[in-house]
């Protein structure tokens, strides 16, 4: 199962990975051919659909992943939930288009948004037979059913682009690659289909749940952005969308594609106490070892990485990111708990923790912006994420005794390794005060070594425990052992 998951989470993040590279190539083309109005215009359109898709996050792959033996009936019966929630959506998304101009006052938006509802109609139809790949932990393929999709789009925006220079290249691209998804999932799985509701007692009460924690989900992390949308003037949104996108890297291209890796492993053993608990140990130190470097490097040197890859035009973005950095803390811990919760099926839980956030955002974020502005939403936002990251492993771990004072105790090396690693980058900028590209290629790989030796040092101080640290040092051992045979020409 370890190995299992390593190799799974290997795949998961260089799928997502190839995506962001795919995604940035795409950024940098159609920055020189389209004008910021049409990504605004684009932008626009998916914080008006937002609310009605993220209703269509189906929770009938996550019930069937956890399910201990499913058969064609559940397959078919959540195929048919996703085709009635993808046309309902879309439908819902094509007869509300008219209102959405009423508040972004752009009429373009009517025709952006009837294709993005032709899209998610389209989208409902995905082979349901896919899941398979994440229940058999077969993520190979699973990558390849959502890359080559990518590809498709990309080619589509970037040859629409070029040949119009018009907006309609974003949302085009768009929907082809949800056609080239919906295509590739039937010819990577021989599954097909069919019309059935005979399994519903059995997945809807899964499913609505985990559809409703899927809207509290977007909300919580989009409610700043829509109350500093009505409070400042759209440069200044621009600052923070910047240092909120930037300091989320932490848990979106590092620990995000953990997920579902986890997700597939929790489900499979979520009632064997003993082998959970070392699963739990493993996979939430992985992820605070991964995201606490990333985030807290991401904090020292925030100002020399916004001016060398954004340029001085966003130095604002700055002390943003220093205290949205914090924010990504509580994320990496959120990402491998919440699928615990939801493994144990108690998905209301989870639902129940996104909508209380909700909730208190709605509250605290108007407060803080009149207290200390942007900072403010900044500081309210980190903190919630931080305090709903700990309740979410509290409740996912109240029935695993002993479990939560481990994972602390882990969490406690970490933090002390990253300590350690932001007081050398200061000094280091201190001492050598470069430009912002130069400062950069010093002091990551600085912050990287003091970083990995600090977790090793306090690693044995506590007496080499078993986790990720161990787990990592396994798997370097084994790939290297493996490199050492194949350049001596054994197989």
């Amino acid at each position: 199962m370890a190995k299992k998951v390593v190799a799974g989470s290997i795949w998961m993040i260089g799928l997502r990975w190839s995506m962001r590279l795919v995604g940035f190539l795409s950024t940098v083309i159609l920055a020189r051919l389209l004008t910021p109005d049409d990504f605004g215009l684009i932008a626009m359109g998916f914080i008006a659909a937002g609310f009605v898709t993220a209703l269509t996050e189906a929770g009938s792959y996550m019930a069937l992943i956890r399910h201990p033996d499913p058969q064609r009936v559940h397959y078919d019966t959540a195929w048919t939930f996703n085709v009635i929630l993808g046309l309902g959506a879309g439908g819902a998304i094509a007869v509300l288009s008219p209102l959405a101009p009423l508040y972004f006052d752009d009429p373009r938006l009517i025709q952006v948004l009837l294709v993005i509802a032709l899209a998610t109609a389209i989208d409902g139809f995905d082979n349901i037979g896919t899941v398979e790949f994440r229940r058999n932990f077969q993520f190979g393929r699973q990558f390849w059913v959502q890359f080559w999709p990518r590809i498709v789009g990309f080619v589509v925006t970037v040859g629409v682009a070029v040949a119009y220079r018009s907006y309609w290249a974003l949302i085009l691209g768009i929907l082809a690659r949800v056609v080239a998804e919906v295509a590739t999932s039937y010819v990577m799985h021989p599954y097909r289909p069919r019309f059935s509701l005979a399994a519903r007692g059995e997945l809807l009460s899964f499913s609505l749940w985990t559809s409703f924690g899927s809207l509290g989900g977007f909300l919580e992390q989009r409610l700043d952005q829509f109350v500093l949308g009505g409070l400042v003037q759209p440069a200044r949104l621009g600052l923070y969308y910047l240092a909120t996108n930037v300091a989320e890297m932490a848990t979106r291209e590092l620990v995000s594609p953990l997920s579902p890796v986890v997700y597939s492993a929790y489900s499979r053993i979520h009632q064997d106490v003993p082998r959970l608990s070392t699963a739990v140990v493993k996979t939430v130190g992985a992820a605070a070892m991964l995201g606490f470097a990333a985030s807290l490097g991401l904090y020292a040197l925030s100002r020399e990485f916004v001016l060398a890859v954004y340029g001085t035009q966003w130095a604002g973005a700055t002390v943003l990111l220093q205290i949205l950095a914090f924010s990504a803390l509580g994320a990496c811990v959120r990402t491998v708990t919440a699928p615990l919760l939801v493994a144990q099926g108690r998905q209301r839980t989870t639902a129940l923790i996104s909508w209380g956030q909700v909730a208190a955002a709605a509250v605290l974020m108007p407060l803080a912006y009149y207290e200390a502005e942007m900072g403010g939403i900044a500081v309210a936002r980190s903190g919630l994420d931080i305090a709903v990251a700990l309740l979410s492993m509290v409740l996912a771990l109240r029935p695993h005794p002993g479990l939560l004072s481990r994972l602390f105790a882990v969490f406690g090396r970490f933090i002390a390794a990253a300590v350690l690693m932001v007081a050398a980058i200061r000094a280091s900028q201190s001492l050598l005060p470069l430009e912002p590209v130069a400062s950069l290629c010093l002091n990551i790989p600085l912050g990287a070594a003091v970083y990995g030796c600090g977790v090793l040092a306090f690693w044995q101080l506590a007496g080499r425990p078993e986790g990720a640290e161990s787990e990592t040092l396994e798997h370097l051992g084994e790939y290297a052992g493996t490199l050492r045979r194949r350049l001596r020409g054994n197989p």
